[in-house]
């Protein structure tokens, strides 16, 4: 049903357009639940995720967790590189655990997780959409989500951003429906929905998984003027089920480690928001500029989907009769939002609108809100009820969106954006909870605009009238053409023409670099890279195209080409950011150069990913970072030697050299369960060719041979020591300790060295 289209658009000589004359046949198949819902959303975020390997150092941190869990069988107290790692919560920590005994220890198992919670994400929107219009609006929404920019890299990186992101939103829209469900088993559902989504994010991030949802909720009751129903939402039985595995969590993990709690809560919650401590310093207008480029392609094709509802809002009032006018009102009141009708502010008690949505208020694609305590009883009828009962119909067309939908979508990303601005660490992933609201809000408006452009293609013979900016006259009175040959003023133009230049150049700079032409094309070809850019140059003209000569299609064609530039950008990217980025080119090097029992030192840097891909743990030297706090809690022995300084260094790599330590440094990295070899195999992408050469370590084919090592090949190897660092000046400082070290593999950047004694 289309009565948006009816209520502003001139009545045509053969009445009203069908909504199937507004939709061709290809932009039908691509914004088809299936295409949106499941198709496009396998592909982006479930099958291709082992593209790239695991990035430094957020993935292969998130990954080296839950591998020594499944070895050590501690899921209690998450561990990095064997020592105490309080920072977060172990939820997607247990997730990934089950997913490496299901899929084994890869890339894909890693990054599913993250994933699988981007999808709910699209599914989430769906439903917003679904619920505030209708399911033709909840699609276009998630398509909007399902490529953009910052959700699309997110949803794709194993990071905890992601389900944090989905559990918070599944919470704020659970308490949403609670508030505006009517009496019966199925309202306790949404609050019961919500504690146990606010448990689920607690287990995700920390204490902000409990903070967002009730403080967004009840700003949005207060803005309504209702916020004494906040209480409504107690529960005692909502109380146990955020309670119980949250304090059971809680509870166990203190009694094992004693600091936890002043670690967890003062130290990586409020003095991580309150201080520098984390070194994440950015100005206070940092998320501004993250969100709007965060959707990409959208933000570029905003000018003719904003402007279409003014100007045909406009040019209609000014064609239309009074008579004709008030009949499309009539036929298209409720068309906006739904079954319900507009959600305007209440003015005459007991309407038709009102009587509607006493009856449907909790139906799929309805966004009706009766009173808390049932919204046909008496006092709703006097004006009590949440929000106030009756409706008053607009004078012209109704608005696109109703005012639960604008308040709550504004508390809900404000509060965000506003929240992590105030802080003092700041990262781009943070304000992720943020993208959903804008997403739907987003999905109808370039719905809308699509569908007065197909009421326009229908009337365009009579009428010229032209929803995409390109005026509201006949041509013949504005001195054109045709609407089709006339489409209009060029500077809508201009942003998508900027957009498709910046993706094309960022895609483009490895061609200009120095470090990545060393590297060149991806697989030898220069069609990985051509392919990309062709995406973003055909983003620029062809829904533009589309739009000037009112061809159905402009949403499904800026759609579908994103879809494909980010498809065809992942193999670019594998292919140079492996070098730099990952551990993945280190590993190989190490699986093909060091023998079994030898030690591998990290020599000033911290790459989580080389123990791993190798199943070795790597002391590291002087630099333990993040790990300082689980460190701290060693014995001094066990400290000096996994996290050495320069000195203790030199010294655990000459006594292991001269025979002295050298059996008992072996027995001791044995001791740590996720270091032992013979217990973790190296992940498939790991090759165990020998004598990997530089500018081969970006492929991440998986090798038949799967957690094959070089065996030693000289007497006395087993004591021998290597180092892996990063840049020429430490190779410098390695060599001044031991003036014969060896570089054995470099990629121009990681350098691995094999340390003689003294």
């Amino acid at each position: 049903m289309n009565n948006l289209t009816d209520s502003i658009s001139p009545p045509s000589p053969t009445g009203p357009v069908p909504p199937a004359a507004t939709v061709g046949k290809w932009p039908a198949v691509v914004l088809s639940p299936f295409f949106v819902l499941l198709l496009l959303p396998l592909l982006l975020y479930v099958l291709s995720l082992p593209v790239l390997p695991l990035m430094e150092p957020d993935e292969t941190r998130y990954a080296l967790i839950p591998q020594y869990m499944n070895l050590a069988g501690d899921y209690v107290t998450p561990h990095l590189k064997g020592v105490v790692y309080l920072e977060k919560p172990p939820l997607v920590y247990w997730t990934t655990a089950v997913f490496f005994r299901l899929f084994g220890e890869n890339a894909f198992a890693a990054r599913l997780a993250a994933g699988l919670s981007a999808w709910g994400c699209l599914l989430l929107v769906y439903g917003m959409g679904r619920y505030f219009h209708d399911r033709k609006t909840g699609l276009y929404g998630a398509a909007v989500l399902s490529v953009s920019l910052l959700p699309f890299a997110l949803g794709r990186i194993n990071i905890l951003d992601m389900p944090l992101t989905f559990f918070v939103c599944l919470a704020i829209w659970c308490g949403f429906r609670f508030f505006h469900a009517p009496d019966g088993p199925g309202r306790n559902r949404w609050r019961l929905g919500f504690y146990g989504a606010c448990a689920l994010a607690f287990l995700t991030k920390g204490v902000i998984g409990a903070l967002f949802p009730p403080a967004i909720l009840l700003l949005y009751l207060l803005w309504m003027r209702r916020g004494w129903a906040i209480f409504r939402l107690f529960s005692p039985g909502g109380l146990v089920l955020f309670a119980f595995p949250v304090g059971a969590w809680l509870f166990l993990v203190q009694l094992s480690n004693p600091e936890f709690l002043w670690f967890f809560f003062i130290h990586e919650h409020w003095l991580r928001y309150t201080t520098q401590i984390h070194e994440r310093v950015e100005p206070f207008w940092y998320y501004l500029p993250v969100a709007f480029f965060g959707f990409t392609p959208w933000w570029a094709f905003l000018a003719p989907a904003a402007t279409s509802p003014r100007r045909v809002k406009k040019s209609s009032g000014k064609r239309e009769e009074a008579g004709a006018g008030e009949a499309a009102v009539k036929r298209g009141y409720g068309g906006v939002a739904g079954a319900a009708g507009d959600m305007e502010e209440a003015a005459s008690p007991g309407s038709a609108g009102d009587a509607g949505r006493a009856g449907v208020a909790d139906a799929p694609g309805d966004h009706g809100c009766p009173g808390d305590a049932g919204s046909t009883s008496g006092a709703d009828a006097a004006g009590d009820s949440f929000p106030p009962p009756a409706l008053r119909r607009p004078a012209g067309a109704p608005p696109l969106f109703s005012r639960e939908e604008i308040r709550l979508s504004a508390v809900w990303s404000g509060f965000i954006i506003l929240f992590f601005s105030l802080s003092s660490s700041k990262l781009a992933s943070y304000i992720a909870p943020a993208m959903l609201p804008p997403a739907a809000l987003l999905g109808h408006l370039f719905r809308v605009c699509e569908e007065r452009s197909g009421s326009r293609r229908e009337e365009q013979k009579t009428s010229g009238f032209d929803c995409l900016g390109s005026g509201a006259l006949p041509p013949s009175r504005r001195g054109g053409t045709t609407a089709g040959e006339d489409g209009g003023p060029a500077w809508p133009l201009l942003p998508p023409l900027l957009q498709a230049l910046a993706l094309a150049g960022v895609t483009a700079v490895p061609l200009f670099v120095e470090e990545y032409r060393r590297l060149g094309p991806p697989g030898g070809c220069l069609l990985w890279l051509f392919l990309p850019v062709l995406f973003a140059a055909a983003l620029a003209i062809l829904p533009e195209i589309l739009r000037r000569r009112a061809k159905p299609g402009w949403f499904a064609a800026i759609y579908i080409l994103f879809a494909l530039y980010l498809a065809t950008l992942l193999m670019p990217l594998a292919h140079y950011l492996t070098p730099g980025k990952s551990a993945l080119d280190v590993a190989r090097a190490i699986q093909a150069h060091v023998p079994t029992a030898a030690v591998v030192y990290q020599y000033r840097m911290t790459m989580y990913g080389i123990d791993f891909y190798t199943g070795r743990q790597t002391p590291i030297v002087e630099d333990p970072g993040e790990l300082g706090f689980g460190a701290e809690q060693l014995p001094p022995g066990e400290r000096a030697r996994r996290f050495p300084t320069d000195s203790e260094f030199v010294r655990a790599v000459n006594a292991r050299r001269s025979g002295a330590g050298g059996a008992a440094a072996t027995a001791g990295e044995a001791s740590t369960p996720a270091v032992t070899s013979s217990e973790v195999k190296a992940p498939p992408e790991v090759a165990a060719t020998k004598g990997t050469a530089r500018g081969d370590a970006h492929d991440t084919s998986p090798p038949a041979n799967r957690g094959a090592t070089v065996v030693a090949d000289a007497a006395g190897a087993g004591e021998a020591s290597f180092a892996v660092t990063e840049g020429l000046g430490n190779v410098a400082a390695i060599r001044r300790s031991f003036p014969a070290a060896r570089i054995v593999w470099d990629n121009g950047k990681f350098y691995l060295l094999s340390l003689p004694h003294n």
